[in-house]
């Protein structure tokens, strides 16, 4: 039997319905109403409460009044990466605050990244929270995860692929608005404490984000939506939607020109 857990909010349920197995959909009466039109579910997984008890289902009083017991999210396998033709992969190495994570996965979504990859330790994993500060992007992107950052960088040189990573301005570096971006890309972001010394000797490329003052750095997850948007504003990117899907028999990906469905 698949693992679940509990998802919050309304973008994340209403991904999720697109995406992953639905159990069970708890929701209070004005969500409901606001709503229904985009529950895709059989009418019999919704149960309408009150408010109090979605709080306490949810254990946080964050959940817009809609959550939904689903299949665990699942990752996709690092090939379906390495095989992208094109594009932007984000590698993110030691981002361990959700809501960073989460921000992230939104902005890859809407500004064309191919997928994300994550360590397997020293990273917040695709958590409840990562999805609800997604808004449910999560479900619209392929994430792979693996046991270490550096081993996935030399993959994707093997494949290919460009290696750059953002750090803060220093002599060397090249400032994002004039980096000419190769058509594949992985792209190295790393914790707000500094990028691994490791980790930047093993890229192409050091990127940067010109700053008018040293008053302090970017938010990890700001830096990673200043960089994408340069780079798609230089770049057509192809579609991103990595819709992973899940039924008792089959787990497959769509991934539109990279990955194949998987039996």
């Amino acid at each position: 039997m698949n693992e679940t857990e509990i998802i919050y909010g309304k973008n994340p349920v209403i991904e999720a319905i697109k995406s992953r197995r639905i159990h069970r959909i708890w929701i209070i009466e004005s969500t409901y109403k606001r709503l229904r039109e985009q529950l895709h579910v059989d009418r019999a997984l919704i149960s309408v409460v009150s408010k109090a008890e979605v709080s306490k289902i949810a254990e946080r009083p964050d959940h817009q009044g809609i959550i939904a017991k689903v299949d665990k999210f699942v990752f996709s396998p690092i090939d379906a990466l390495l095989s992208a033709r094109s594009g932007v992969v984000l590698a993110l190495d030691g981002i361990t605050d959700p809501r960073n994570l989460g921000a992230i996965v939104r902005s890859a979504v809407i500004l064309g990244a191919v997928g994300i990859v994550i360590p397997s330790k020293n990273s917040s994993d695709i958590t409840p929270v990562v999805c609800h500060a997604s808004a449910g992007g999560t479900e619209h992107i392929a994430i792979a995860k693996v046991d270490s950052i550096l081993h996935t960088i030399n993959l994707f040189k093997e494949r290919g692929f460009a290696i750059a990573c953002a750090d803060l301005p220093s002599d060397g570096v090249i400032s994002i608005d004039e980096f000419d971006p190769p058509n594949k890309l992985a792209l190295v972001m790393g914790s707000e404490e500094g990028l691994r010394k490791r980790v930047r000797a093993a890229s192409d490329f050091v990127l940067t984000i010109p700053q008018s003052s040293d008053f302090d750095s970017f938010n990890v997850s700001v830096a990673a939506g200043i960089i994408l948007w340069e780079l798609s504003s230089k770049k057509k990117r192809p579609s991103n939607t990595a819709l992973w899907c899940q039924s008792p028999e089959t787990l497959f990906c769509v991934l539109p020109g990279n990955c194949k469905p998987m039996g």
